[in-house]
């Protein structure tokens, strides 16, 4: 995603927190949720937050997907707890739909 995601982007915002607000627009052939999506990064330049519609569950579907408990694995900075919020707006509710922690987590080089 980060080497892609440049390409892409239609505006980016320095966060207060020294983190960064990017909104980027794909092309319909690349494979994404959908075609317009929310990226925040931390001042690490971690993703934290991606927003996004799940077309092809509904216009409807709207999800705050938060990353965090990031573990260094082989060097690679891999967050091992995924939440999706329904999202109102530009605001995550407390509603979860989905809630996974990634453990024990390996990457294997090809």
């Amino acid at each position: 995603m980060p080497f892609i995601l440049r390409e892409y982007t239609v505006r980016e915002v320095e966060l207060a927190d020294g983190g960064l607000h990017i909104d980027a627009k794909f092309p319909q052939y690349l494979h994404t949720h959908c075609e317009k999506q929310s990226y925040r990064f931390d001042k690490e330049g971690l993703l934290v937050r991606n927003d996004y519609t799940a077309d092809i569950v509904g216009p409807w579907a709207k999800g705050a997907h938060f990353t965090t408990l990031f573990q260094e694995i082989d060097g690679l900075p891999i967050p091992t707890k995924r939440n999706v919020f329904v999202r109102l707006g530009g605001f995550a509710t407390p509603i979860p739909v989905l809630s996974a922690i990634l453990k024990p987590l390996k990457v294997h080089f090809r």
